[in-house]
């Protein structure tokens, strides 16, 4: 949805708050080796409002979202080729961007050299990761190093990625219990493996300042789709974000979420009499394609303007 919203905010100002919490299953070796905050979600955002105009804006694109194998001994190899310019993911991509594109990713390069120690796997590694972490050391600034890719991929100066919490401490998604019992990892709060666990203790981590700016201002604020209690919760548990929300004249969740939207030709059966039971009683059908990997999709285009009608009260 991104890319979109990217399209249609050219005059508007636009803020992507996201997480920078690890939930221990994603970008482990990246994690225990470079420390910091995880700038898996943040990497990802940048990209997806990244420049596509020019051909050059492709190639960073490219080059920033290229994956390693998983084949440890390959993804080293391919990478040693990034870092000294001879991929062919270089094509495109002009010499002050290759210049300063290839000064963070030596940087972390050389962080991995100085640690002879510890052996990092490059296997399935993201470059535009690792040159987050590389910037984000050389900083000793999550801030500067997002707005240094925010830059390099040609984020629209309208629109603003900013972490939740702002740190250069690793952040581990977890919860505490009133029995002092800590939980950590996503999989293990969404699906623990023992069911009877005791009520959560609500603890209040301060949040970035920059987002609280942020929410004081907007005329509208979205929620990200995904698991309540380990995709938003950890950003509206944050001290002070909640209260900003509440106070605001935005239309509130009881107004809209009472409507679903589903993709035209879609294979989840709706259940309507359960939907009305949970105070849904609108069912919006959007527009769909169709995608050889994950199947049928919401059409974007399709999708904010159903969410557009909403806000109106005219879905």
């Amino acid at each position: 949805m991104a890319p979109p919203f990217r399209n249609n905010t050219h005059h508007c100002n636009c803020s992507y708050a996201s997480t920078a919490a690890s939930s221990n299953a994603s970008q482990p070796s990246l994690l225990v080796f470079s420390g910091g905050p995880a700038v898996g979600d943040i990497r990802s955002r940048c990209l997806r409002l990244s420049d596509q105009s020019t051909t050059e804006a492709l190639a960073v694109r490219t080059l920033l979202g290229h994956r390693l194998p998983l084949d440890a001994q390959k993804a080293k190899f391919e990478w040693y080729d990034i870092v000294e310019g001879n991929h062919s993911l270089w094509d495109g991509v002009s010499k002050p961007y290759r210049e300063t594109i290839r000064a963070f990713l030596a940087y972390f390069q050389d962080q991995i050299l100085r640690r002879s120690d510890e052996l990092f796997c490059f296997s399935n590694g993201s470059i535009g990761n690792f040159f987050f972490a590389g910037a984000r050391i050389f900083f000793q600034s999550l801030d500067a190093a997002i707005f240094l890719f925010s830059r390099v991929s040609q984020i629209p100066t309208e629109s603003l990625v900013l972490p939740v919490i702002s740190t250069n401490d690793r952040l581990t998604l977890g919860c505490e219990l009133w029995d002092g019992t800590i939980i950590r990892g996503q999989n293990e709060i969404s699906h623990p493996t023992n069911g009877s666990m005791e009520p959560i203790n609500k603890v209040f981590p301060p949040a970035n300042p920059t987002v609280l700016d942020q929410l004081k201002s907007v005329d509208c604020i979205i929620f990200a789709m995904g698991s309540l209690f380990t995709s938003i919760c950890p950003s509206l548990v944050l001290l002070g974000i909640g209260e900003i929300v509440s106070s605001r004249s935005c239309p509130k969740p009881s107004q809209y979420v009472n409507t679903i939207f589903v993709p035209k030709d879609g294979q989840i059966p709706l259940d309507i009499d359960s939907l009305a039971a949970q105070g849904i009683f609108d069912v919006v059908t959007v527009d769909s394609l169709q995608d050889s990997t994950a199947g049928i999709l919401f059409d974007p285009k399709s999708l904010i303007q159903s969410l557009a009608n909403l806000l109106r009260g005219n879905a």
